[in-house]
């Protein structure tokens, strides 16, 4: 699979919302990067600003053939993003947690260095399914939440359009693998995520908490929690790693 070059703005409202409404009017492949979003959005709806020079968003809208197992098409792209950023030796070595965060997993400065965001969109008529997969990382410390850390803050240079170039052809090889091989990529992502085995408190979309351990990623990417009420496969969630009490 080949993606078109980046395309990149000065500042935008949000590149996820720009190429949803882009792939909902039928447009074929595009990539769409800028360094300040004034309303980027995240998982389950929410709203989060980008500084200028703060972070690096881009979204890329992409339409596959391959109609099944659509729900692993986020996690796919996890482990390109991961792999993307392992390339520039972060200290304290990097995760994946689930569903599609990327985490630093160790030292002073752990938490979450990116996440991701994955639509898909099944109109017009005749035209194949389009997946906008949004991709931001955290280039500097300010300004970010709790529970987030950015390159700069590790010591890390990264200049926007090389690390969007890196990013973009991680993606392009791991989906290609996941057309031919998914097995593989299964593999890939479950060897990287930090989530399972852990005790976990997740988040449910309706607003439950569920407290548990982590038992495994199935093999349609859920995760399988173990609790004191038996095994749950759970599709979404926000989920807290919790420590040694």
């Amino acid at each position: 699979m080949e993606l078109p070059p980046v395309t990149w703005v000065e500042s935008v409202a949000s590149t996820q919302s720009v190429l949803v409404a882009r792939a909902h009017a039928g447009e074929s492949a595009q990539v769409l990067a800028t360094t300040a979003q004034t309303a980027g959005r995240g998982r389950r709806g929410r709203e989060w600003s980008c500084p200028p020079g703060a972070g690096l968003a881009m979204s890329v809208l992409v339409r596959l053939s391959r109609h099944d197992s659509w729900t692993w098409l986020p996690l796919v792209t996890g482990v390109a993003v991961h792999e993307a950023l392992t390339q520039l030796s972060v200290p304290g070595g990097l995760g994946l947690k689930w569903p599609n965060d990327v985490v630093v997993d160790s030292g002073p400065r752990r938490g979450k260095l990116a996440g991701i965001i994955a639509e898909r969109v099944d109109e017009p008529a005749g035209t194949d399914p389009a997946l906008v997969v949004g991709i931001g990382v955290n280039l500097a410390g300010r300004g970010l939440p709790p529970g987030a850390t950015a390159l700069d803050s590790l010591g890390v240079a990264a200049e926007p359009d090389g690390l969007a170039s890196s990013l973009l052809g991680s993606l392009e090889a791991w989906l290609d693998r996941w057309v031919v091989e998914p097995s593989r990529v299964r593999a890939a992502y479950r060897q990287r995520c930090v989530t399972v085995g852990q005790a976990v408190r997740v988040r449910l979309p309706g607003g439950e908490d569920i407290e548990g351990t982590a038992a495994a990623i199935d093999e349609d990417g859920r995760l399988v929690l173990t609790t004191g009420r038996g095994a749950m496969s759970l599709t979404a969630g926000d989920v807290v790693h919790l420590r040694p009490r």
